[in-house]
């Protein structure tokens, strides 16, 4: 079920896993979009009580710096915070540089998580290893 889209990407509720899918589109995407995008996503997880996200970053290119500062210093400690205990399975990008940033953006934000040891992530190549790591 779509749950929100915008030109960053879309979200699904996947009402069999009851986790939530975060689908980025491919090209260039303002930042605006992109926390729209992130502020639904725990919108959603806390209005259904759901604790588990699939973001697929397969088509994507890398954020803008202030995008990543933001999602590293804002949004991830505060989302960590208000869920609880969480599961988010990460579909790594296609280009070098998105993974590269990606990988580089979570291991910066392993302090940030260490602080709710609650909440693990894992990366994945393939988004079939992805979702049955998640609902597993």
């Amino acid at each position: 079920m779509l749950v929100h889209s915008n030109t960053a990407g879309s979200l699904r509720a996947e009402q069999a896993g009851q986790y939530l899918h975060l689908h980025w589109n491919e090209g260039q995407r303002e930042d605006a979009m992109i926390v729209e995008l992130f502020d639904r996503v725990l919108t959603y997880l806390l209005q259904t009580g759901w604790r588990r996200i699939l973001v697929n970053q397969q088509r994507m290119q890398s954020s803008s710096p202030e995008v990543q500062s933001w999602f590293r210093a804002d949004w991830l400690p505060h989302a960590a915070s208000q869920l609880g205990p969480s599961r988010a399975a990460i579909v790594v990008g296609q280009d070098v540089f998105t993974r590269l940033a990606t990988v580089s953006l979570m291991r910066d934000a392993t302090l940030t998580v260490a602080e709710f040891p609650d909440f693990s992530y894992q990366l994945f190549h393939y988004e079939q290893e992805a979702q049955r790591w998640l609902v597993g």
